[in-house]
């Protein structure tokens, strides 16, 4: 079992109740992500998870984690700028917003993982973080196709 450990900033906010945190400093707040009186279906993140769930029954599932060259970044990048032009420009036909950050998303995904698989292949030496990532990855090969497969036998 790993050894984890608890960070902590050394700074505490008691409250009332006699409950003593750490602070919130320093650390995202992604619960402001979510503005407040958006009905849910609304909710720019729920746009962008449902479109992903709409390429997930057409693609396989999470189908775009597959991409790991320069050519699909690229691919990316442009579909991007595709999709933020067709929003600027008032297109309604599809959720061009959301499409623009599902498609950045896949784009910096696809980055860190070229970035990653650079690191790991120039390494003399290929560590247990290395391993790790590479079982993951064929992990999540064999998925995707079996979910292709199965969507496609349906």
């Amino acid at each position: 079992m790993p050894d984890y450990v608890t960070k902590d900033s050394g700074v505490r906010q008691d409250y009332a109740s006699g409950m003593r945190r750490d602070t919130q400093e320093g650390k995202a707040h992604v619960t402001l992500l979510i503005p407040l009186g958006v009905p849910y279906n609304e909710q720019f993140l729920i746009r962008c998870a449902m479109l992903m769930s709409r390429g997930m029954e057409k693609y396989g599932w999470r189908n775009w984690e597959l991409a790991d060259s320069d050519v699909e970044l690229e691919r990316f990048k442009g579909a991007a700028l595709r999709h933020l032009m067709q929003w600027i420009t008032g297109e309604t036909d599809e959720d061009h917003a959301a499409a623009v950050v599902f498609n950045l998303l896949a784009a910096e995904t696809t980055k860190y993982r070229i970035q990653e698989a650079a690191c790991h292949t120039s390494s003399s030496v290929r560590g247990p973080r290395s391993r790790v990532y590479s079982a993951i990855w064929s992990s999540l090969r064999k998925l995707t196709a079996r979910t292709r497969r199965s969507a496609s036998s349906s």
